[in-house]
């Protein structure tokens, strides 16, 4: 069987992942939606600001992307902040605007040329930051010190598949067992109806996973975890139901 992927990745990321992904001689990439691919791959913001997600499902397209109310994940911190407590996910604490103690992690909701996020060690420090972007949404949440982890899932309305790839300790694979259960719990009780990868950004701190944020545009090291770990029969998990 041969299949047609349309690939849509912002570059660099389309030729890291071009590359990468031709693993088996039975299908092949390409670039444009014109040219009636057998499915979508999604890792362009863009695209799914844009309506691919509408495009594909009008013109019975597999589509394989979030969809726009959840990218939301992704482009507004403080919502995926809320969408973790809300649903018992573990998160750094939020701290009052004027905690007196440092370090403090200074986030902007928005996701601005990746000078987002800033560790600040003193007042003076965090004035100058946030008035760099004045205007600019922000909150202020505890900094924690531990073992940082990218964690990579595929999500479906019916499945939700983890390619973890490393070495945990027994207490570390219990603790992520639990976090994959009731992420998967999240997306179900919030009815997501969209077929796609889910990037977690983690730090094991205090015996535990927290969760630092969420991303569907993938870095080049998560797309090495995924195929290391489902290479053989990675377009076979994602086309079957």
């Amino acid at each position: 069987m041969s299949l047609k992927v349309c690939l849509l990745a912002a570059e660099p990321l389309y030729t890291i992942l071009s590359d990468k992904i031709k693993i088996s001689s039975s299908y092949a990439v390409f670039v444009h939606i014109e040219d009636s691919p057998d499915f979508v791959l999604c890792f362009n913001k863009e695209k799914f600001t844009a309506g691919i997600e509408d495009f594909c499902r009008q013109n019975n397209i597999k589509f394989i992307g979030v969809n726009k109310a959840f990218l939301r994940l992704e482009t507004s911190k403080f919502f995926a902040k809320m969408f973790s407590a809300n649903h018992g996910l573990l998160c750094p604490r939020l701290l009052p605007i004027e905690h007196p103690d440092y370090p403090q992690v200074v986030k902007l909701d928005r996701c601005i040329d990746g000078k987002d996020v800033r560790i600040v060690h003193s007042d003076m420090e965090k004035k100058s930051y946030t008035t760099e972007f004045a205007g600019e949404k922000y909150f202020v949440e505890e900094y924690m010190d531990g073992e940082p982890y990218s964690a990579a899932f595929y999500y479906t309305p019916d499945k939700f598949i983890n390619f973890a790839n490393i070495m945990f300790s027994d207490l570390q694979k219990e603790k992520f067992n639990i976090l994959q259960n009731r992420l998967e719990q999240a997306f179900r009780q919030e009815q997501a109806m969209f077929s796609s990868f889910i990037f977690v950004d983690l730090i094991w701190n205090r015996k535990d996973w927290y969760i630092l944020g969420y991303r569907f545009i993938p870095y080049e090291k998560d797309i090495e975890n995924i195929l290391s770990v489902n290479q053989d029969d990675l377009i076979s998990t994602l086309i079957s139901r």
